[in-house]
């Protein structure tokens, strides 16, 4: 029987054999490789660096802070906004490209941006390929320039809509302090009295701190909802698929926090009439209110999540303005029951006062407390006001584009390296099949194994003599 099995010296002497083909496929492939590496268009890229700066200086984070701000990928939104279809289009406007969105060119010109988070900082980079190298950092500053302009805008508006929300309620309460105003006047003029009691004073003291913290969490409310119907209103435009506040508000989850955080409020309430901020049970009661906080916002976030499937950047952005604003509304829900519990005991340790004092002190606490939000609806306004006239971004450019020098492709030494080792890799499978395919004896040995007969004698190879 015929041993067909081979050991590694056949193999190499099977090669040896045929190593003109071995040779000649790493050669073939080689001068392919560079003939076609150097015929390609050598492509150049341009990069431009933005940071990210904190985004919640837009108009709504005046009235929402000390709040949980937007934590769902955030800087992935903005990763997703940068290569979203309406920054492209600015920065094919402001080259001067005139472009509709389903022209071969403007579908080429986006796939040259690339935009990706450099891990484990707060910064984008922007790049883009081309052929030119100088059309590819101009491409590239404007691409950044389009996308801090659109940002921009955004907190532009955002920060026109709190001004006009803001001077709305200014007016309204404009007019409600002159009326507490001349009804306090009036009332000490006819019952011919000034102050209250020492121990009316400081309950009305107390009523008055009170409702001016619920006319200010009520007003950030209000807000809140603004804010929401807006969001609502253009995530409906960018894809029919939308959480509703019923969802979050009949989760048990969030049903739970909302409990807690109105017990807590109410704790933090109680401990304030007694102690400072710097007491150690007050300040163990607000860090139990912020932990509630933050895993209300972790739920709302999960909700959120499950409940919509999108892909969409912009959509993705106003979804975690949404999870943000939902979470906010719960809290504001929240902290206006517990000033309501307070304020109600408040009230009634009040309506013990004589009818005399009694109304003197209505009197005085509507002045106080109109007084008091009016106050604090002009600062509002004010900051509200300059930030609008600031427009400022929430991202800037920390590296610009520069025109590169070399180019990136085609990379003419590794393509020449990886053809050498395809070449040779096909070239020893050839071998091999050769080989394989070819059944002559070539040696003593093989004829031994082949006959399993001993070898008598030798017939040397000789070349003809010429006559």
């Amino acid at each position: 029987m015929v041993d067909e099995t081979l050991d590694l010296r056949e193999l190499l002497s099977a090669l040896y054999r045929r190593k003109g083909i071995i040779v000649l496929m790493v050669v073939v492939s080689v001068l392919t490789a560079y003939v076609v590496s150097s015929r390609l268009p050598r492509i150049y890229e341009a990069s431009t660096t933005l940071l990210v700066k904190d985004p919640r200086s837009s108009g709504e984070a005046l009235f929402l802070q000390g709040l949980t701000g937007l934590n769902a990928d955030k800087l992935q939104n903005y990763v997703e906004l940068a290569r979203s279809r309406t920054v492209a289009e600015r920065t094919a406007a402001a080259l001067g490209y005139d472009w509709d969105v389903h022209d071969p060119e403007f579908a080429k010109f986006r796939e040259s941006i690339s935009v990706q988070l450099v891990s484990g900082t707060e910064t984008i980079r922007i790049s883009v390929q081309g052929e030119d190298p100088v059309e590819a950092a101009r491409i590239a500053n404007a691409a950044a320039q389009a996308f801090i302009d659109f940002n921009r805008d955004m907190n532009r508006t955002e920060a026109t809509s709190a001004r006009l929300f803001i001077e709305e309620q200014l007016q309204l309460v404009e007019e409600q302090l002159r009326e507490a105003e001349l009804a306090l006047q009036i009332y000490r003029e006819e019952q011919r009295v000034l102050d209250p009691v020492q121990e009316s004073r400081l309950v009305l003291e107390r009523i008055t701190q009170l409702e001016s913290q619920y006319a200010a969490t009520q007003l950030a409310y209000e807000e809140t909802l603004r804010r929401l119907d807006e969001v609502r209103t253009r995530l409906e435009a960018e894809d029919p698929t939308l959480v509703s506040s019923t969802t979050i508000s009949n989760n048990p989850m969030v049903t739970t926090y909302r409990s807690a955080l109105f017990q807590l409020e109410t704790e933090l309430a109680g401990l304030l009439n007694q102690y400072s901020e710097q007491h150690p049970q007050v300040q163990t009661v607000r860090a139990k209110i912020a932990e509630v906080e933050r895993q209300l916002s972790n739920e709302v976030e999960r909700i959120v999540s499950n409940e919509t499937r999108t892909f969409n950047p912009i959509y993705q952005s106003l979804l975690g303005e949404l999870t943000s604003l939902e979470t906010d509304s719960v809290l504001f829900e929240s902290r206006l029951s517990a000033l309501e519990n307070q304020i109600m005991k408040m009230n009634e340790r009040l309506e013990e006062l004589p009818e005399k004092e009694l109304q003197l002190a209505r009197l005085i606490r509507d002045q106080s407390v109109a007084e008091q939000i009016y106050l604090l609806l002009r600062n509002r306004y004010e900051e509200v006001r300059i930030t609008e006239a600031m427009q400022t971004a929430d991202v800037m450019v920390i590296d610009p584009s520069v025109t590169p020098r070399r180019p990136i492709k085609p990379r003419v030494s590794l393509n020449v390296a990886i053809a050498a080792f395809l070449g040779l890799f096909v070239g020893v499978g050839l071998a091999f099949v050769l080989e394989f395919l070819d059944t002559s004896i070539k040696s003593v040995e093989e004829a031994e194994a082949y006959l399993d007969l001993p070898v008598m004698g030798r017939i040397p190879s000789q070349e003809p003599k010429e006559v």
